[in-house]
């Protein structure tokens, strides 16, 4: 969190224990360490995926989405868990709608022979850093038949 908001020049002064102090001030909490903030965060969870599913804001999403709706709805913070198990327990329907997509099996790859499919691919995590990388691989033998290094523009 300090690493994204001192990007920004109003934030660059901004140290650690600042920033705790301002996010315990404003009762944002990363944790629910006493039973009463527990259960509390498990009502307000209840009460965020109940609203989230009478709307069907978040009918078709899987927990990640699910969590990060529910987190920004809430003041309080709510765990996944919190999130995963709630929506379980509500939604049925929804969980086995969803979970029926997940055994999915990707069609075999075959190529007859050596040197009839070569797949030409680009690596562009450090294109901001000015490199280019690319690679071409034999689709039968899987070897990396030419890779490219250079320097690119910015």
């Amino acid at each position: 969190m300090l690493y994204i908001l001192q990007k920004k020049p109003q934030y660059l002064t901004l140290t650690l224990e600042t920033l705790k102090r301002l996010r315990l001030k404003h009762g944002f909490r990363y944790r629910n360490r006493t039973i009463e903030t527990q259960e509390a965060a498990w009502e307000i969870a209840y009460e965020v995926v109940l609203q989230h599913l009478k709307t069907r804001q978040s009918a078709r999403y899987r927990i990640t989405y699910a969590h990060s709706i529910a987190r920004m709805t809430a003041k309080s913070f709510i765990s996944r868990n919190q999130v995963a198990t709630l929506t379980r327990e509500l939604d049925l329907v929804g969980v086995a709608a969803r979970t029926g997509r997940t055994h999915r099996q990707r069609a075999r790859y075959r190529v007859k022979g050596p040197n009839r499919v070569w797949s030409v691919d680009g690596h562009n995590k450090l294109k901001d850093f000015g490199f280019e990388i690319y690679r071409i691989i034999d689709g039968y033998s899987r070897f990396i038949i030419n890779i490219y290094i250079g320097l690119g523009t910015r």
